[in-house]
């Protein structure tokens, strides 16, 4: 997706490819540990066995089945066949998938995010506060609420 991003921005493919090599290497390494305390800290349990398989599943499988096929079709087509035809035909379809992928997370998530559409904390106000003197002087007054000794 990342590849896809930087495609449509413009953005320089070769520096594009750095940053994902290196994120895709401290993921290898870092991803269960970091995933593992941070969710330990909330005490969520997460068997580590779990995250494991979330990184073969989406980190390792991949890498290795671009690299795979890569070699395959150099060896086989050759390198001009690959940046002629392969690369224009896999990015359109890199295109769609990504598209495809958008849609799918929000249509899965749509109910949530229309039942939640804005964060919620103590001191936050309603939709309806949209009255910028009035939101100042309630903020002075929660201010000098929280400012007035018990």
């Amino acid at each position: 997706m990342v590849f896809v991003w930087s495609y449509l921005a413009d953005g320089d493919p070769l520096y594009t490819l750095v940053q994902v090599a290196t994120n895709d290497l401290i993921i290898l390494i870092a991803f269960a540990p970091i995933v593992g305390f941070l969710m330990g800290l909330n005490e969520v349990p997460v068997p580590y066995d779990t995250l494991l398989l979330s990184v073969v599943l989406f980190v390792v499988i991949p890498l290795t089945a671009g690299y795979l096929s890569r070699r395959h079709i150099l060896r086989t087509k050759g390198p001009e066949w690959f940046e002629r035809q392969f690369l224009p035909k896999l990015n359109t379809v890199s295109i769609i998938g990504l598209l495809l992928t958008l849609i799918l997370l929000f249509s899965f998530q749509g109910e949530i995010i229309l039942e939640n559409p804005l964060p919620h904390s103590p001191h936050s106000h309603s939709a309806d506060d949209t009255d910028i003197p009035h939101l100042r002087n309630s903020l002075r007054v929660e201010l000098a609420l929280e400012a007035t000794p018990p």
